[in-house]
């Protein structure tokens, strides 16, 4: 199967000079973990949910960690590019899926941002191929 088979292609984007506190939002708003990162119409990062935890750590190790991240205004201090997966791997849509897997894997991330040369045209997640699996939709 290929990445265009299974790809998302309405992406949830966002600017790297943007808050945490906006990103964070924008996930919760729309049920996603990642967002990808662009600026002058290319991909310069993706931001993860996971990428948080450079935030939350160290406040919950100070003991300042509150119920509910709304509640951190820590995070309107911090931006996207603080945070960000700086110059991810992308793949294309022709890419065999079972490569990018591997690729997934190896890279220990959870989502690909998907290109055609600058072009972002799509996502794919750990999630999106899970679903596949359970779907039958992979042998």
């Amino acid at each position: 199967m290929k990445v265009s088979e299974l790809m998302t292609s309405k992406v949830v984007t966002i600017s790297p000079n943007e808050t945490s506190g906006k990103a964070q939002l924008m996930m919760r708003e729309r049920k996603i973990h990642h967002l990808i990162v662009v600026e002058d119409e290319k991909v310069v990062g993706v931001l993860s949910s996971n990428d948080f935890r450079l935030i939350i750590n160290p406040l919950a190790n100070a003991g300042e960690l509150k119920k509910d991240l709304n509640e951190i205004k820590i995070h309107n201090i911090y931006h996207v590019r603080d945070l960000m997966t700086a110059h991810p791997v992308a793949v294309t849509p022709e890419e065999d899926l079972s490569a990018v897997a591997q690729k997934m894997l190896t890279g220990k991330f959870h989502s690909v941002p998907v290109t055609q040369g600058d072009q972002l045209l799509g996502i794919i997640t750990q999630t999106d191929i899970l679903k596949a699996v359970a779907q039958g939709r992979l042998q």
